[in-house]
């Protein structure tokens, strides 16, 4: 439930943030939402100079039982030919810091507590859909660089590797789907 109200909370501050931004400049800011790996359900904020965008985005699993949140920041750069639509070239290559946090409480004295940070690098490419609608799609790898795990309980006495135990991956897939508005 609490992460519910977050995202919903989130998604509330993102929007307000966009609607006043008119102030900053036309088609500067775009707002996204999409469903990735490891962004999870997610809305985003970047802000373009020239064919550079710098991101942040925050994204959760509501439909989960788990709490479980992620916190994304990124260095997006476009390239290729320009499109019909945009002035912003539609191939990019993305590069950033991700932050993936999960609580698992089965019951009030039994809990899982999981810290992930990862760096991404992707590559993707936007379909303008109209000057202002678009969608994107990016593929690529997360490099774990730091996890913690906190308990007071096993379900099993054998790890798996999306546990960090011993069959743990270093490198994971990306990869992430959307639509965006610029404003």
């Amino acid at each position: 439930m609490k992460s519910k109200i977050f995202f919903i909370s989130c998604i509330s501050l993102v929007l307000l943030f966009c609607f006043s931004s008119n102030v900053l400049g036309q088609e500067k800011i775009d707002l996204s939402i999409g469903f990735g790996m490891y962004e999870l359900a997610n809305v985003a904020v970047r802000y373009q100079i020239e064919q550079t965008q710098i991101g942040f985005s925050i994204g959760t699993l509501p439909w989960s039982d788990d709490q479980t949140l992620s916190i994304l920041g990124d260095v997006y750069y476009h390239f290729g030919d320009y499109s019909n639509l945009s002035s912003r070239k539609p191939w990019y290559i993305r590069f950033g810091l991700t932050y993936l946090h999960r609580e698992s409480i089965k019951e009030e004295k039994y809990y899982l507590i999981e810290d992930h940070f990862y760096l991404n690098s992707r590559f993707g490419r936007e379909f303008n859909i109209s000057k202002k609608i678009g969608l994107y799609v990016d593929l690529g790898a997360n490099f774990e660089i730091k996890y913690n795990r906190k308990e007071n309980y096993r379900e099993s006495t054998e790890e798996t590797c999306c546990q960090g135990g011993p069959q743990s991956f270093p490198v994971l897939p990306a990869v992430g789907i959307g639509m965006f508005y610029k404003f």
